[in-house]
């Protein structure tokens, strides 16, 4: 069993539960893909690893449901960017972001 909180998807994002705080990841679904606008970590939980467990969560399910990624977030494209095997799974219109200087 884990100790870390577990990440649960809702309509409208991902999210960690700790207490009273939320950590999430927000997600819209349209025409085939899955756009992630915004995700917040409050002070209080920064440095815990829950913003990249949020994306691996949501890119995942974007790879189960067959639905091609848009990163409007700056976690999101930093992430990606980071793991070109993943590039793949990511929008064409967004592709050249991540590997923009």
């Amino acid at each position: 069993m884990s100790d870390q909180p577990d990440v649960v998807r809702t309509d409208s994002q991902f999210e960690i539960r700790t207490g009273e705080a939320v950590t999430f990841a927000e997600y819209r679904v349209k025409d085939g893909a899955i756009t992630f606008p915004h995700t917040v970590t409050p002070a209080a939980l920064r440095g815990r690893g829950f913003a990249t467990r949020l994306v691996e969560a949501g890119l995942a399910y974007a790879q189960e449901q067959n639905l091609l990624v848009r990163p409007h977030c700056s976690f999101f494209r930093a992430y990606l960017a980071k793991h070109p095997e993943l590039h793949a799974i990511v929008h064409p219109d967004e592709r050249a972001a991540l590997t923009a200087a």
